[in-house]
């Protein structure tokens, strides 16, 4: 028997790699209770000024490299988070191959704007998700896309691809956007920040 943590990745066996669908069960990933745990605004307080976080933030969660997006998401995060004074805080690091990506936050001026804190541990990751205006998680590929759930569990708006296991894992509680489109992530971060009323049916949908 083999264990899938989505359709999407269900499929892809099947297609890839012939193996017959009856062997395959699908179970999808779980995610710890500390991310749906109450954080006290002293402990927010505390986190913000421990990793110098700006007031209000864009949060992409995740290690870098090419299925992620990341080149588009900047230049998306460029038409957007400067003009409404928004930052974009990265909550990962550089694995490999996208160093012309991370160029970008020079190009495009976005050096006072972009937060890198490196690789943020799971004691201190909700309360990055509780601060964040959204999650963005825009990658060409994704078999399933944990940080969708930890950002949903701990009331995160989420922003992230119309395909594969981010869609499936999303569905409707989250802005699904075309990743191949700048605008169209850019558009999905203007209305998480825009209108409220999506922005509280995406936290309880979520959640």
């Amino acid at each position: 028997g083999i264990i899938a943590v989505s359709n999407i990745t269900r499929d892809n066996i099947v297609e890839y790699l012939g193996i017959d669908s009856s062997r395959i069960k699908v179970v999808y990933h779980g995610v710890d209770e500390s991310f749906s745990a109450p954080i006290s605004a002293n402990d927010l307080a505390m986190t913000r000024s421990q990793y110098n976080l700006p007031e209000k933030f864009f949060i992409y969660v995740g290690q870098i490299y090419p299925p992620k997006n990341f080149g588009r998401l900047l230049n998306a995060y460029a038409k957007v988070g400067p003009k409404l004074g928004i930052s974009l805080v990265i909550a990962g690091e550089h694995r490999w191959l996208c160093g012309d990506e991370l160029e970008l936050v020079e190009k495009l001026n976005l050096s006072s704007w972009v937060v890198r804190p490196g690789w943020i541990g799971r004691d201190i990751l909700p309360s990055f998700y509780a601060m964040a205006e959204a999650m963005l998680l825009p990658s060409l590929y994704e078999s399933f896309g944990l940080p969708i759930v930890e950002a949903m569990s701990a009331g995160c708006p989420v922003i992230t691809s119309n395909r594969y296991g981010t869609k499936e894992i999303a569905d409707d509680a989250a802005i699904l956007v075309d990743p191949e489109d700048i605008e169209s992530i850019a558009d999905g971060m203007r209305m998480v920040v825009s209108d409220a009323d999506l922005k509280n049916r995406l936290i309880d949908g979520g959640r």
